[in-house]
């Protein structure tokens, strides 16, 4: 894990997934299930944008590649952060 991760795991072995139970999750949605964290996208986005913006005086456009995560949700927060696809 890294530290924008927002995974744990509680007190009685269940794994959180941005504080949601795994299983929870799992029953709530089936499986197989992909969960992504709204909170670690942004942290993500953000930290990687301003190494950009430190070492590369004249800035940066940040683009991800569309194909490798087309979800509609994901695109929508890295558009609302200023990236582009």
């Amino acid at each position: 894990a890294i530290p924008t991760d927002d995974l744990a795991v509680n007190a009685e072995g269940v794994l959180l997934i941005g504080g949601q139970r795994a299983d929870t999750l799992l029953k709530q949605f089936g499986s197989p299930l992909y969960v992504t964290v709204e909170k670690t996208i942004r942290q993500n986005f953000r930290t990687f944008l301003a190494a950009f913006d430190k070492h590369w005086p004249a800035g940066a456009d940040v683009f991800y590649a569309i194909k490798t995560n087309n979800a509609l949700a994901v695109r929508a927060i890295l558009n609302q952060e200023g990236a582009g696809g």
